[in-house]
Parts: structure tokens; C-alpha cells; sequence
């Protein structure tokens, strides 16, 4: 493999708080370098995007809270008082280069609904054709488990997806992936460039975390997954290290680069591999299982064992092998009640078991995505 990505155009930045902040509060000065650096790449004729957080952090700075609180309504109070600050200093940044931004607040459940979905994706690429720049940032103020359990790098990923992104550039205070724990093995190796499938370290090389925000490594590498299914080459790296996009873009042998092994998905499969929930789900036999791992065939109903819970047609449900473990997820042509009648019989069988039939498949193909 070799770096070669200074061909790849539409670009989502991930900036992570401890890079906007000094001395524990929002620093002008680092966001100006952010921006000028920003700016560099529109000079290229580059299209750029930004996810930044800092809106909590910031807000916990302006009210002197030192602890990052546990309780939801402070978390979401302390992100309207630091959001606007924040955007205030990238807009006056950005404006010494006369280039406009948008601000663009994104919640979990923008992606999961369908509608939605596509109407942020719409707005985002109109941003963008508008020439200006998209800031975008979890909605902390309307999120409920999000501000617990969500994070920027993954809301990054999920913005690859949205429009189609070339690049994502995951900026930290790490070098990038290691072959070990750097902070307790000397010998540790950056791994400079590698595929996305070649991705497998234990869970104490992914433990070190931010003080300023809510994900540790392993969410980095999860984000550079979920980018690879729309195509997105990936870059971890530190965003201490001066002029680093500039190094990275100039195929400098800096951080992490991973290449998407995969052939991108639709867009359509995008969102149900990655974004669409799903409580009802079916178990496979090992003869399904394997057509639909090999083959990427349809489902059948001669292929479903057991159906578990309450759902109806055109809703997404999952599909599992005999061992509970999730291998697909598709839009289904039955309900739960249907399914569970003509479970294990052949196609030709439903309208003599139903009274009629809708479709010879369970879930096709072209509604099914393999995970």
C-alpha cells in the first residue's frame, strides 16, 4: 500500500475538544489555526466539512464546573450555554478568510429515521454547493442518550456516509494506532497504513481517553468502520503536530491511514447497516446463513427457524444465526404473525398457508444488508 490522498476532494475533519481548548477553555487562537489551515485546503479546491465538539466542556468552563456532571438536564443546559461560543469563534475565524459557515446540529435520531436522513443529507450537500462550510455537532441540547453514550467520531462517520465523503480526518491527541499500548511499551510501533478488515487490537490497547471528551480509541476505530462502507479512506492522527492537515494531504508519512477494504455499499444499505434500528429480528438456519454470507442471496422463509418479537411488513429487522449473533439486517415483507406461520416452508408454500402472498421473499436482497 501507499499514501496517495491528495487526490480525494470532499473531506470531513473531526476536531476533538482538547484541540480547541487551552488552559480548560475555548481558545481563539487554536481555532484560528484550525480555520486558517481549513481555509488552505478551499484553496485546493477542496470541499470541507467540520465536526467539532466542545459545546459541554465549554459550558462547564463559563460556569466554573470542574467535573463533567452525570445528570442529563446539566449536560444539556451546559451545552446551549457553550454552543454558541463555540460557533461565535469559528464564524469570526473563518470570516477573516471571507468564507461562510452553517451551523448544523445532528442528533442520533436524524440518522435512524429514513425521512430525516435524507433531508439532512439534502441540506448538507446544499450547504456545500452554497460554498460554505458546514459545522456540525451533536444536538446535546435535544439528545437524550446520546450526550451518555454517543460521540463526535462517530457522528463524523456518520457524516461520510451523508455525502458520499472521500476523507476523514479523525484529528486527536494521539500519533495514531499502535501495535501496542505506547504508554506503557516503549517498543510500541506506529502503524502508518493499513486496511480497514486488517483492524484487531484488544480492548487495553483502546483504553486511553480524552479528559475533555467522551470517546477513547476504540470509538475512532469504530468511526473508521462505519466511513469505510460508503468508501471513505480514514486518518487518524494527532492534531498537536503543526500544519497537520496540510501534512497529511501532502501524503507526509504521519498518523494512521486506513484504506476501505470493502466495495462501497448503496446508499440505502449505508443507512441500514449502519444507522437503522431494529427490535424484531428473525434466526437462520445454517444453510440460509451461508447463502447469505456467500452468496448475498434473498431470504426465504424455508431459511427462519424462530421469530422474535413484535413487528410489521416494510419495518427493519435483523436477521441472527443459531448462536444470537447478528449477520444481516434488512426491510422485511412480512410481519412477525405472517412470518411465524410460514416459517421453514418453501416459497411456493405461502399462499397455501396464508390465503395469499406478497412476495416469494422474507426480506430481498436489494433490502437486505450483510454485516
Amino acid at each position: 500500500m501507499k499514501r496517495n490522498i491528495n487526490n480525494l476532494n470532499k473531506i470531513v475533519i473531526k476536531i476533538g475538544s482538547s484541540l480547541i481548548s487551552e488552559d480548560k477553555l475555548l481558545s481563539e487562537k487554536r481555532i484560528l489555526n484550525w480555520t486558517k489551515q481549513i481555509s488552505e485546503l478551499r484553496k485546493m479546491g477542496k470541499e470541507v466539512l467540520i465536526v467539532t465538539s466542545g459545546s459541554i466542556s465549554q459550558g462547564q468552563n463559563l460556569l466554573n464546573i470542574s467535573q463533567r456532571p452525570d445528570n442529563l438536564e446539566t449536560l444539556q443546559a451546559l451545552a446551549a450555554i457553550g454552543q454558541q461560543q463555540l460557533m461565535g469563534i469559528y464564524e469570526d475565524s473563518f470570516q477573516k478568510s471571507n468564507i461562510l459557515t452553517a451551523q448544523v446540529l445532528l442528533t442520533h435520531q436524524d440518522m435512524v429515521d429514513r425521512e430525516r436522513y435524507l433531508n439532512a443529507k439534502a441540506t448538507i450537500q446544499k450547504i456545500i454547493n452554497l460554498n460554505a462550510i458546514p459545522i456540525i455537532n451533536e444536538n446535546d441540547v435535544v439528545a437524550t442518550d446520546e450526550i451518555r453514550f454517543g460521540d463526535n467520531d462517530t457522528l463524523a462517520a456518520m457524516v461520510c456516509n451523508l455525502i458520499d465523503a472521500d476523507l476523514l480526518i479523525i484529528l486527536t491527541d494521539q500519533d495514531g494506532l499502535f501495535d501496542k499500548d505506547p504508554k506503557s511499551n516503549k517498543d510500541a510501533t506506529l502503524i502508518t497504513e493499513c486496511d480497514v478488515d486488517e483492524i484487531s487490537v484488544s480492548d487495553e490497547q483502546l483504553k486511553s481517553k480524552s479528559t475533555y471528551g467522551t470517546g477513547g480509541f476504540k470509538t475512532k476505530l469504530n468511526a473508521v468502520k462505519i466511513a469505510s462502507s460508503s468508501g471513505t479512506t480514514s486518518v487518524i492522527a494527532s492534531g498537536n503536530e503543526e500544519s497537520i492537515i496540510q501534512k497529511i494531504l501532502s501524503n507526509n508519512e504521519i498518523g494512521t491511514i486506513f484504506h476501505p477494504s470493502q466495495k462501497p455499499l448503496t446508499a440505502k444499505k449505508q443507512w441500514l447497516a449502519n444507522y437503522s434500528d431494529s427490535d424484531g429480528s428473525v434466526i437462520l438456519d445454517n444453510g440460509a446463513v451461508k447463502a447469505i454470507n456467500s452468496s448475498g442471496t434473498s431470504l426465504l422463509a424455508v431459511g427462519i427457524t424462530k421469530v422474535n418479537n413484535k413487528f410489521k411488513r416494510g419495518e427493519i429487522i435483523s436477521c441472527l444465526d443459531s448462536e444470537n449473533k447478528i449477520i444481516a439486517k434488512g426491510i422485511t415483507n412480512y410481519s412477525s404473525d405472517e412470518i411465524d406461520l410460514i416459517k421453514g416452508l418453501a416459497s411456493n408454500k405461502i399462499k397455501e398457508t396464508l390465503g395469499y402472498i406478497t412476495n416469494d421473499e422474507i426480506i430481498h436482497r436489494d433490502n437486505l444488508v450483510i454485516l
